[in-house]
């Protein structure tokens, strides 16, 4: 086998197996003489064949800030409690006040 199997450019990809078995038969990946998924062509054309609108989004961008008020008040809850309280600032979001606790 020259290059990868579905399930390892899945993998590798970040996606599904259906989603690359999909690509393949709109002939977005690019495969080798015995069937294996060349990794670097297929890159290369999935994205410049795929709508940009169907694209997963990363998940950082989703995100939001938790708003300080409520930092405040797990904090002060934590503090009565004995236990230790995440700092407090702007922009801190839900992953990043869990990250502090733990």
């Amino acid at each position: 086998m020259e290059g990868m199997s579905e399930r390892a450019y899945a993998n590798h990809a970040g996606l599904s197996r259906g989603a690359i078995q999909k690509a393949k038969a709109a002939g977005r990946l690019v495969l080798f003489g015995d069937g294996s998924i060349d990794a670097a062509a297929s890159d290369k054309t999935r994205a410049a064949m795929t709508d940009p609108s169907k694209q997963r989004s990363s998940a950082k961008a989703k995100l939001k800030p938790v708003p300080d008020a409520a930092i405040s008040a797990v904090g002060q809850t934590l503090r009565e409690q004995g236990m230790r309280a995440p700092a407090t600032g702007s922009n801190t979001t839900f992953l990043q006040a869990k990250k502090d606790r733990q």
